[in-house]
């Protein structure tokens, strides 16, 4: 869930359940941290109504979907 914004993101985002992803990238604890930072565009929106499995799920997906990303598409056909 999105507690704060920076400076240029509204403040709609805020209380916005959200994945994010690339907070693994040179930041000190990454999406494993309690809280972490992100660029605006790397939070993306859950559902409203998405429940506490789908968060749960969504808070581990992001070095394994990113890596499995990769792996498939980094190199071409």
């Amino acid at each position: 869930m999105i507690d704060t914004v920076g400076c240029g993101v509204g403040e709609q985002r805020l209380g916005q359940k959200a994945w994010c992803y690339g907070a693994q990238s040179y930041r000190p604890f990454g999406t494993a941290a309690e809280y972490c930072v992100v660029p605006d565009a790397l939070a993306v929106r859950l559902p409203d109504n998405a429940d506490t499995r789908l968060l749960e799920q969504a808070a581990c997906l992001g070095i394994a979907g990113i890596t499995g990303y990769r792996v498939l598409f980094a190199d071409g056909r």
